[in-house]
């Protein structure tokens, strides 16, 4: 039984973005694990398809290593660049939240913000 697009209320995923902010935060986006834009802040129309696509690769491929290793499921991926970091977090079986901040931005408070947020997204029962 895969992900269908009808299953979800896209303004109630939306205030799930718009009531956690994050300090440094530069892009937020809930996405379904295969790669389906569902609602996102600080991300142009035309991006929205390639980042979630991308996220959700980067996040499986993660799961995919770990469990090839017989180790636990992960619980977050983080890419770093110069001037960003990007963490990628699980959101239920179905749905995954993505978060960039600026790369200064502490760790601990974005991983703690970021499981509320997917805490909120799994409430919704989309699974």
């Amino acid at each position: 039984m895969g992900f269908h697009p009808m299953e979800y209320d896209k303004e109630k995923l939306k205030s799930i973005l718009i009531e956690h902010t994050i300090p440094g935060q530069e892009i937020k986006l809930i996405a379904s694990r295969d790669g389906l834009h569902l609602t996102s802040h600080g991300l142009r129309e035309e991006e929205e398809d390639t980042f979630s696509a991308m996220c959700a690769t980067m996040f499986g491929a993660g799961e995919t290593a770990f469990y090839a290793t017989d180790r636990d499921s992960i619980r977050y991926a983080m890419i770093l660049s110069k001037n960003s970091k990007l963490y990628l977090f699980g959101a239920g079986e179905q749905m995954l939240v993505a978060v960039m901040v600026a790369a200064g931005t502490p760790e601990k408070s974005v991983l703690s913000i970021m499981e509320k947020m997917a805490g909120d997204v799994v409430k919704l029962g989309i699974e």
